[in-house]
């Protein structure tokens, strides 16, 4: 006798099937597009590259740190404010992505280690902007752009950190304490409780004193506008590390496991070292 429906168990093994092949699916689509957004996101920081140098051709000097985006903006065609913002946006970043992205980018120029000595490519307090000359460490040995997770449309000051680790990492906080070195900066920031008592702090570069997607924080002389430490971190949504710019042009994806050292030296323009990825 032939049966005219299914039973529940078959309906049920059918479903268990489909919701398994959904489990395995649904990472792989995840992962295929992430990789497409990271893509996309070096893509446009080698465009940015570009840019630069054709800024230099044309100027002399490389652009400025707080105004950067405004000066290659013609190199890009990306006049308009609305789609200048767009392309400053890593895909993969959603605050720089969403509805508060007007002011928010994905990428700062580089300034170095110690913020105070101006040994970056930008050198944001330098009497003049930087040009080729004064890279001792060659052009590509020295980081010029990197990634750095958007500033978020809220600053919560006293959120605790292990509920919003990645709205951390957006933003700078200061650490209360004139630090002697940057290795003191580093530790203070790493290790001290997690939690925000200062506010937070924006930055226009970022620097080399830790290693690719920790905490930011800030430190020095507070009555100054020029900090002695800064350890403003790159940082990205991408798994496992950043995407990066060399003065030369040369993009690479560099992971959060990169030596100290190695990572400090490509800081740098005039440390007289040879290090690169």
């Amino acid at each position: 006798m032939s049966r005219l429906g299914v039973t529940l168990l078959e309906v049920l093994v059918v479903i268990a099937i489909l919701s398994l092949l959904m489990a395995l699916m649904i990472p792989a689509v995840q992962a295929a597009r992430e990789t497409s957004r990271r893509a996309q996101c070096l893509s446009q920081l080698h465009q940015i590259g570009i840019a630069v140098h054709n800024y230099q051709a044309s100027f002399g000097v490389f652009p400025s740190t707080g105004a950067w985006f405004r000066q290659l903006a013609p190199y890009l065609d990306v006049a308009k404010d609305a789609k200048r913002a767009r392309f400053y946006a890593c895909p993969s970043d959603e605050s720089a992505t969403g509805s508060h992205s007007g002011m928010f980018r994905s990428y700062l120029p580089c300034d170095g280690v110690r913020h105070a000595v101006q040994e970056g490519f930008a050198a944001p307090h330098l009497e003049r902007q930087t040009a080729p000359r004064d890279f001792v460490d060659g052009l590509s040995n020295t980081a010029a752009f990197a990634e750095k997770l958007a500033w978020p449309s809220f600053a919560p000051t006293e959120v605790p950190h292990s509920m919003f680790q990645e709205t951390w990492r957006r933003r700078v906080r200061n650490i209360l304490i004139d630090a002697a070195s940057v290795d003191q900066v580093m530790d203070e920031c790493q290790h001290r409780p997690q939690s925000p008592n200062s506010g937070w702090h924006v930055s226009a570069g970022y620097t080399h004193v830790m290693t690719p997607n920790q905490d930011s924080c800030y430190s020095g002389i507070r009555s100054s506008s020029r900090y002695d430490f800064w350890a403003i971190t790159s940082t990205s949504a991408h798994p496992g590390g950043v995407n990066l710019l060399y003065v030369d042009g040369r993009t690479s994806f560099t992971s959060d496991g990169v030596d100290l050292t190695v990572w400090r030296a490509i800081g740098t323009r005039n440390g007289n070292e040879s290090e690169s990825f």
